[in-house]
């Protein structure tokens, strides 16, 4: 059997990796001295809670580790051990030093012929979602060759399109400093984000949360959908805020349906705060 494994940076919470026949390998989530097991020990809206709290008492964010190299072992040994091939999705290379210390756990083991290791280049829903597409592969008899193939289509299909509704967190993790951050917070600036050449960067920027909603719907529209494929909805803890941007999105794109709302998780949100609100979706081939 091949077994399909990721990291809890996908988005995925433990449960329904289990309904897909697949490992979730959770990141920690650290606050001061204190360590959570992402979607263990700490759910995506407890962790939003807990960040709020956290940040207004201290000044400081939260932050997210690697897995490191023995917990990768940890996980793949096992399965060896049973005989399965291993086809493992990492989060984005330019976010975070997992994939490299998947690909050194290959090497310690001496297993390159049984785990195939792969860079999405996506975080948090996107990533998610290519997780998704090569599990529905893999049921449907794939083989790990052909896996990897259909993990790169989707992964460079993937498109996130979201805004930062608060700049608390951006400054107090030193992304936005000094004089920006004050002008942007009186004027009300919210950041526009995607995932581009796997690193998460802002692609434009809009005045007001309504203005932020027109931003994302405009940009939306502007792209080729494979409405085929699932669109969510994407949220840090913030629901009713995310259904105003699906109001905007089908008022500019008559028809527009999401497939559901998914939450941002740790990850991202150690750095959006709540209240970030998006769209994910895949382009049409070509």
């Amino acid at each position: 059997m091949i077994q399909i494994i990721f990291s809890s940076p996908a988005d995925i919470l433990p449960d329904e990796a289990k309904q897909l026949n697949s490992i979730v390998l959770p990141v920690d989530i650290i606050f001061g001295t204190d360590v959570y097991k992402d979607g263990v020990d700490l759910g995506k809206d407890n962790f939003f809670e807990k960040m709020t709290e956290y940040t207004a008492s201290t000044g400081k964010i939260p932050s997210t580790s690697q897995i490191n190299t023995e917990e990768h072992i940890a996980a793949f040994k096992p399965l060896l051990e049973k005989g399965d091939e291993i086809f493992y999705i990492a989060m984005s290379s330019g976010m975070s030093l997992t994939y490299e210390r998947a690909l050194e756990a290959v090497k310690e083991l001496n297993a390159e012929d049984r785990i195939t290791i792969y860079d999405s280049g996506q975080m948090s829903i996107p990533y998610g979602m290519v997780v998704r597409e090569v599990i529905k592969a893999r049921d449907e008899g794939k083989s790990r060759a052909e896996l990897l193939e259909i993990a790169k289509d989707y992964s460079n299909r993937a498109v996130l399109l979201a805004f930062i509704n608060d700049l608390t967190y951006v400054k107090k993790g030193g992304r936005l400093k000094g004089a920006q951050a004050i002008v942007a917070t009186v004027l009300k600036i919210k950041p526009v984000i995607s995932i581009k050449d796997t690193k998460a960067v802002t692609i434009g920027k809009a005045i007001g949360f309504n203005g932020a909603c027109k931003k994302i719907a405009n940009m939306y529209a502007e792209y080729k959908v494979d409405t085929d494929k699932p669109i969510y909805m994407a949220h840090s803890n913030a629901p009713e805020l995310v259904a105003k941007l699906a109001n905007q999105i089908k008022t500019t794109v008559p028809g527009f349906e999401a497939t559901g709302n998914y939450g941002i998780g740790a990850a991202i949100g150690t750095h959006t705060g709540p209240g970030c609100c998006g769209v994910a979706f895949f382009k049409k081939k070509g």
